[in-house]
């Protein structure tokens, strides 16, 4: 036989389709097949879980930054509405001694003529308002002020009304109706320009607030 003429019964064994049996199948699916799904699965778990919770931890920092800057908007809110409301009131305390002013100026001038028609050789006039009640105003204003700038309006309001409070003064035994008009006049006109100097500051950018302090300044 030539040596590469294949034997009948070898021939016939190679032409049958070789398969496996049952139990090969059986222990190919339970070895093999089954657990490669299962760890496919649960690394495809696994990323999922972890790209879920890096989700979540984004959505609530981003949450709790919305908060946070919620909160401070708030706060801010309130505390320049509290400021306002301070403002206000020290408008209205300004007003108020501006119009004190004027009374006793009045009363002064009553008592002054009286004094003079009677022959009364010493002429004692009535205390003027004090100005205690506008320094206390500007004192609550200032707890709730924020910020240098504010501050230091403030602290502006308050020398102009200390110092025009005390060259408003008179000694009784050399007051005279001019001298105490000219006063009256200096001290409100003082006390007016507060009025509308806070109200520019207010509503001024902060570059303007610098410019606005100043010319309150030369009041002092």
């Amino acid at each position: 036989m030539h040596p590469l003429v294949i034997p009948p019964v070898l021939e016939r064994a190679i032409s049958i389709p070789m398969r496996l049996s049952d139990d090969d199948v059986f222990l190919a699916w339970t070895g093999i097949i089954i657990p490669s799904a299962a760890a496919v699965a649960s690394l495809l778990v696994a990323a999922i879980s972890v790209r879920i919770a890096s989700r979540a931890k984004e959505i609530a920092e981003n949450s709790e930054e919305a908060r946070l800057e919620a909160e401070k908007h708030r706060e801010f809110f309130e505390r320049k509405l509290r400021f306002d409301a301070a403002l206000k009131s020290l408008y209205l305390g300004i007003a108020g001694r501006i119009e004190a002013l004027r009374k006793h100026d009045a009363l002064a001038r009553t008592v002054a003529f009286n004094l003079t028609r009677s022959g009364s050789p010493e002429m004692t006039l009535p205390s003027r308002p004090p100005i205690s009640s506008l320094v206390a105003l500007i004192a609550a204003a200032r707890l709730d002020a924020h910020g240098g700038d504010e501050l230091e309006m403030l602290e502006v309001v308050a020398s102009v009304a200390i110092v025009a409070a005390k060259e408003g003064e008179l000694e009784p035994k050399r007051d005279s109706p001019a001298d105490r008009g000219a006063r009256l006049s200096q001290e409100s006109c003082r006390l007016e320009g507060l009025l509308h100097g806070i109200g520019h500051w207010r509503e001024a950018s902060p570059s303007e607030r610098s410019t606005i302090l100043n010319e309150l300044r030369l009041e002092i």
